[in-house]
């Protein structure tokens, strides 16, 4: 019987010394002994894994760049959405420019000289009443002043249906002259065409004054005149 009970206790010691043995696994297992499918899965986590040691999954070496990736596309957009933005103001801008100079230019043309050789055109008429005594008069203004005034003798009054020279039909007159095509008139013949200092016939770089003597009842004139600049 104590034979028994001692066995017993040094089987029981026997077990519990190797079960003591086993908790020290790096002694019973040899390196490189074990393959992965003797792992339970999902039972190794980050505690037990050196992060130091492991190398870059190669898909993941794009993740590096991917931040700055998407911030230098945005920063491209951007930039060109700032030069679009810069494009259209600079053309609205020109646009702008040229509106203004173009109103300039509207008024301006009024204030400069007729270039030389071109010509403008515009109408006059005049009447009177019953009496057949005395004149009318019409003064006649250039929208575009001449550079110089029209001597004495280039200006010519011709009534409806004649021409000259130098007033060969209405719209025309010869460079440096200024003709006056009747349409119609009625007991009028021509007195004088003043500039503004007087001189017979002649007229003002701005324009001239046209007088008619009356030689019965009812007179009348109108016409058109063109003047070509000297």
């Amino acid at each position: 019987m104590v034979v028994a009970v001692v066995a017993l206790v040094l089987a029981a010691g026997g077990t519990a010394l190797a079960g003591s043995a086993l908790v020290n696994g790096d002694k019973l297992i040899k390196k490189g002994s074990l393959s992965g499918n003797r792992l339970r899965d999902h039972s190794v986590t980050g505690k037990q894994v050196k992060l130091s040691q492991l190398g870059k999954v190669p898909s993941a070496a794009h993740a590096d760049s991917a931040t700055n990736a998407i911030n230098a596309t945005n920063a491209t957009n951007a930039t060109n959405a700032t030069n679009a933005t810069n494009a259209t103001n600079a053309t609205n801008a020109t646009n702008a420019t040229n509106a203004t100079h173009a109103t300039s230019a509207t008024t301006a043309s009024g204030l400069s000289t007729l270039p030389s050789g071109r010509s403008e055109s515009g109408f006059y008429a005049a009447g009177g009443g019953q009496s057949t005594a005395g004149y009318i008069a019409e003064g006649i203004t250039f929208p575009q002043p001449l550079a110089a005034a029209i001597p004495q003798g280039n200006v010519e009054w011709l009534v409806a249906g004649t021409t000259s020279a130098n007033c060969p039909g209405p719209g025309q007159a010869a460079p440096n002259h200024v003709c006056l095509y009747d349409n119609e008139e009625n007991s009028v013949t021509l007195c004088c065409i003043y500039d503004f200092a007087f001189h017979d016939p002649a007229a003002d770089k701005n324009g001239f004054i046209v007088y008619w003597n009356l030689t019965g009842t009812i007179p009348y004139v109108s016409g058109e005149w063109t003047v070509t600049a000297p």
